[in-house]
């Protein structure tokens, strides 16, 4: 290898044992300061992500709650306040956590691809030119599919949570009439649909960041 070559001359080193010694630690260090690296980029994500959804959700209360009377007569207090706690929290940890990391590990790819380019121009642009097919038809495979089921998951969980509190707050009526076997029922077809949406998506998210 020509690489190798030039660093075993450019390090004067004595024998090829100590190049390889030498080679190792680098590559420990290399490896443990990536490490460190990637850590703090997840965490400083995490965290602006996670502070990004206190402030969406104080948004959407203060919005709430200068609504005129009238909407809060026609509408479910508990789905409000689902809208408010556990959309916010999803739509952080499903959608904004995954946009972000595709923009840190986005400009990472940049970086090296102008690493390469600089010191290769013909081998730089093949790799950014079979990256970006790669990249590009797992983005049109994935992001309607996606799109599908996080419209679905949404609707079924806001269903599933509204049918919950009608059902026991008709509690009376439903055990005086006896269905309540008949309103379960009903209830396990949102239940389904939302694990079934819930469950695409996680596995999604085992795929890797950039193609997500």
């Amino acid at each position: 290898n020509a690489i190798l070559a030039r660093l075993f001359e450019y390090g004067n080193f004595q024998s090829v044992n100590r190049f390889l010694l030498w080679s190792g630690w680098l590559t420990l260090i290399v490896f443990f300061l990536t490490s460190v690296f990637l850590f703090l980029k997840n965490a400083y994500i995490t965290k602006f992500c996670v502070k990004q959804t206190s402030r969406v959700s104080v948004s959407m209360l203060n919005a709430y709650m200068h609504k005129p009377l009238l909407f809060h007569v026609e509408s479910n207090s508990g789905a409000l306040s689902k809208d408010v706690i556990g959309q916010t929290d999803q739509f952080t940890f499903g959608v904004l956590i995954s946009v972000m990391t595709l923009f840190g590990d986005g400009a990472i790819l940049i970086v090296l691809i102008g690493l390469i380019l600089y010191v290769d121009f013909a081998v730089g642009l093949i790799v950014s030119l079979t990256l970006g097919l790669i990249l590009s038809m797992s983005l049109v495979l994935t992001r309607d599919k996606m799109h599908r089921l996080g419209v679905g998951n949404d609707n079924a969980n806001s269903a599933r949570f509204a049918f919950c509190i009608s059902a026991l707050q008709s509690i009376k009526e439903i055990k005086t009439s006896g269905k309540e076997t008949f309103f379960a029922g009903l209830f396990r077809k949102y239940a389904e649909e939302q694990a079934r949406c819930y469950s695409s998506l996680f596995i999604f998210q085992l795929l890797p960041p950039a193609i997500v």
